[in-house]
């Protein structure tokens, strides 16, 4: 443990920014109208391990008439589980016309729900109720439904809208420590789950053997990256001209730096001509020859740029699978924008996948190389194997931390918040190392399963309990 003087808790604002829809590992605990009943024993786990009590198994369970309120109790200790169907999780204060539009969720909206700790994916669907009243509907892969309501405040201030959430569940034990859990509605039936983490990225190795391959595209059982990457460019350039839409593929950004203005010149060259072919492409007057002679050009433009290391100057980088710069990085970035994560391919076989939202997307993501590679004519004679190597996830502890009692009480944790904000706190088995914040923040990193991260998150939570560093208001 090391530690220096406590810093405002004013002087650091961390903002982060959702990029990616996050994948949330939730647990399902029990179903609100089996308790008292079949459902119980989903409660007394839940209270053992989030609770950590040792009277769980002991307790009695009722429910009140109204159906409201459940409580699990045991010689004078008491936990309440308190449902509350429609409950404001919080306001935006902005123009809500800047959130709606077009029926879908927009990249602000998802944004403020993130930075309000809730994580709603970009295809949840729109719906609008009645004029300044609109559902958020998620249906989930699993058949359950999460729903979300905004409503204009309709006070003075006209650029703020009220968010809500479509159930939720509040825990509460009598030392005021709180758990939020969520309702996902299922055919009626209204079932409780505990969200445990949120899988921020997995990232994974992925070794791919060459040895004894036989392709155009491997020498030396290497890949042969610069012939991959002209070949895969040449096929987008051609799908582009047969869609007549080469205009989209072509980055004509005019920001060239001085010192390669010179080695450049044969770019600006390059799209002059395709202005050209383009131009007369939509009126309808190009023809075989003319096509031929610029498609030999682009093929001798794009080998000189992958030369010179200047690829990203020719193609528009949204148009393209593979990207590569030999001059800032030696491997091809392979992106896979329906796993939403990215591949980064040596000429070895070695591969580093990131970006991955779970542990299952690395599997679809070796799939995906494989047939990529088969478009080369390079069959592989052996699966390429996986190993993970670290899953990075967030979870919440709803009351916030007292950092320096937590220091104090485990000899494993560095608090140094004048140098950073939280609190380092290394887990020898798993072997983790997790990031804790005042504000209830758990950052996980170096787990190398799901299994094991959760395990982390439970431990630390553990340890904030026993230290007794929670800031009860």
């Amino acid at each position: 443990m090391s530690r220096t003087s406590k810093k405002n808790e004013n002087d650091v604002v961390i903002k982060k920014k959702k990029k990616k829809d996050k994948i949330d590992i939730s647990e399902f605990i029990f179903e609100w109208n089996n308790v008292p009943g079949k459902d119980e024993k989903g409660i007394r786990n839940y209270l053992r391990d989030s609770f950590f009590i040792d009277w769980s198994e002991k307790a009695k369970i009722e429910k009140s008439k109204d159906n409201k309120t459940i409580t699990a109790s045991h010689n004078g200790h008491k936990i309440k589980f308190e449902i509350d169907e429609v409950g404001n999780l919080f306001n935006l204060k902005t123009a809500y016309g800047n959130y709606i539009t077009g029926g879908k969720i927009s990249e602000q909206l998802r944004d403020g729900f993130y930075l309000n700790k809730v994580f709603v994916p970009a295809k949840t669907e729109v719906k609008k109720v009645k004029d300044k009243e609109w559902k958020l509907v998620w249906n989930r892969p699993d058949g359950l439904v999460d729903i979300y309501t905004i409503k204009d405040t309709e006070t003075n201030a006209p650029d703020s809208i009220m968010i809500y959430n479509e159930g939720r569940v509040f825990v509460e034990n009598e030392d005021a420590v709180k758990q939020i859990l969520i309702i996902r509605k299922k055919d009626n039936k209204l079932m409780v789950y505990d969200t445990i983490i949120i899988i921020e990225n997995v990232v994974a190795s992925i070794t791919v053997d060459f040895n004894g391959v036989k392709s155009d595209f491997i020498i030396n059982n290497r890949l042969a990256i610069e012939n991959i990457i002209e070949k895969d460019y040449m096929e987008i350039f051609m799908k582009a001209l047969r869609e007549k839409d080469v205009e989209k593929i072509i980055n004509w950004e005019k920001s060239v730096k001085k010192e390669e203005k010179e080695e450049a010149e044969y770019i600006t060259m390059f799209k002059e001509r395709i202005k050209e072919l383009i131009k007369e492409i939509k009126e309808g007057t190009t023809d075989k020859e003319k096509i031929d002679e610029i498609t030999g050009l682009f093929r001798k433009t794009i080998r000189k740029a992958i030369e010179d290391g200047i690829i990203e100057k020719i193609m528009a980088k949204d148009a393209l699978t593979f990207l590569y710069n030999k001059s800032r990085f030696p491997g091809i970035v392979y992106r896979l924008r329906d796993l939403e994560l990215a591949m980064l391919l040596f000429d070895s076989g070695s591969v580093i996948c990131t970006g991955a939202g779970r542990e299952e997307f690395v599997a679809k993501a070796k799939d995906h190389l494989i047939e990529k590679l088969k478009e080369f004519d390079i069959n592989l004679k052996s699966e390429p194997k996986i190993e993970l190597q670290n899953i990075v996830a967030s979870t919440m502890f709803y009351p916030k931390i007292n950092l320096d009692m937590l220091a104090d009480y485990d000899e494993n944790t560095e608090y140094e918040p004048e140098q950073f904000p939280g609190l380092i706190y290394k887990i020898a088995e798993p072997k983790t190392v997790m990031l804790v914040f005042r504000s209830g923040r758990i950052v996980i990193t170096g787990a190398k399963s799901v299994k094991f991260a959760i395990e982390a998150s439970r431990m630390t939570r553990k340890a904030i309990v026993d230290a007794k560093a929670l800031i009860l208001e």
